[in-house]
């Protein structure tokens, strides 16, 4: 017996099949792609695009073919070969994978809460002419990742591990900088004032909108960046936004993709610089959950009412074999 289609798939590349570089690469095409799409690629698309992943979810009736006129787009858009880092799942399995990102199993710290938000975001932005697969497939899994965060315990903290970082340093830092108003940055910000830090300060595009306890600026702050001692970077600006040269020591974290900090501000006496794929080093491996059985229980499921409601609307006779393409188990 075979399994429903959704007629669903995914292009996408990771922390885990390739490097920051490559991920920069895809992460200005995509943002390319949202506004080219309808010249040159007749299906609906959702972009998904964090500091770990750039992913192309897409809907057709010949999935393979679409993913071939992405394919070809993309190598026209990327000047660096990627030949083997991108993977493809059409279908069950497409669901299921987002089921995993959106649960936070498919993150560095497994179950972290940011990406659900992501994907809301990337969902709505992808706006509501979308065929009722996509719309479907986000949605349920959007109610998974909610089940399944609360059963899944997070082995490690991307905060605990910067903070690892800012320890071994070992440094006293009197000017501490979060650069963009993110859920990241927020979140550290809590954690840091909770850490005792002082004298913090944000940068963000629009500072008249932010009410904090901590001195706002706009982005014309950016030209003093060398007056902090401690910095953090966490935006989706396309440009760096610090670079050039300065006399004093810094520690500065960029958790941008792309990067917001001119790699060339890292080489210079007295500054260390970590990106994403850095901190991530620091972090323990990740063990495997009770809860990727569960995603996947979840998703068989959700994937047969979806194949019973079409074959309902559509009646069976002559569909099933297009709509039943994947073994299931």
């Amino acid at each position: 017996m075979t399994l429903c289609i959704l007629e669903v798939g995914v292009i996408g590349i990771s922390f885990k099949t390739a490097g920051l570089p490559l991920r920069e690469a895809f992460a200005r095409a995509a943002e390319v792609f949202a506004d080219e799409r309808a010249y040159f690629f007749p299906n609906p698309v959702i972009c998904l695009s964090t500091c770990e992943r750039v992913e192309f979810y897409f809907s057709a009736p010949d999935l393979a073919e679409a993913q071939v006129h992405l394919l070809a787009w993309l190598k026209r858009a990327i000047a660096e070969p990627f030949e083997h880092q991108p993977y493809t799942y059409f279908g069950l399995d497409a669901f299921v994978h987002l089921c995993r990102v959106t649960s936070g199993l498919d993150s560095a710290v497994v179950g972290e809460s940011d990406i659900q938000r992501q994907v809301k975001v990337a969902y709505a932005r992808a706006g509501e002419r979308l065929p009722s697969c996509l719309h479907y497939v986000f949605q349920k899994a959007l109610r998974v990742s909610k089940g399944v965060r609360s059963q899944t315990a997070c082995t490690a903290n991307l905060y605990s591990a910067v903070w690892k970082i800012i320890e071994e340093h070992a440094s006293e830092y009197s000017q501490v900088l979060l650069v963009g108003y993110s859920e990241w940055n927020r979140g550290l910000l809590s954690f840091l004032q909770h850490k005792g830090v002082q004298n913090i300060s944000l940068i963000t595009q629009s500072p008249d909108q932010i009410h904090l306890p901590i001195p706002v600026y706009g982005r014309e702050e950016l030209a003093r960046w060398t007056d902090y001692d401690l910095i953090f970077c966490a935006t989706t600006a396309t440009d760096y936004l610090i670079y050039g040269s300065s006399p004093r020591k810094h520690l500065i974290f960029d958790l941008g993709v792309p990067r917001n900090v001119d790699p060339a501000v890292g080489l210079q006496e007295g500054v260390f610089l970590y990106n994403i794929e850095q901190i991530d080093q620091q972090l323990e491996p990740s063990l495997s959950s009770p809860s990727e059985e569960l995603v996947r229980e979840h998703a068989l499921r959700l994937a047969r009412l979806y194949r019973a409601k079409i074959l309902r609307g559509r009646g069976s006779g002559g569909r099933e074999s297009r709509l039943e393409c994947f073994p299931s188990q």
